[in-house]
């Protein structure tokens, strides 16, 4: 028998990390635009 508390715990953390990750790389992207938007000194 499957246990589903444990399970939906560990799905719920998957999904808390790729949430900080897809933050991450949001933060990444909008940082980058910036810089390319941003003339060069």
């Amino acid at each position: 028998m499957v246990d589903y508390a444990s399970t939906s715990l560990v799905a719920l953390s998957h999904l808390h990390l790729s949430h900080k990750l897809l933050k991450l790389q949001a933060l990444q992207l909008t940082t980058q635009l910036l810089a390319t938007m941003l003339p060069a000194n």
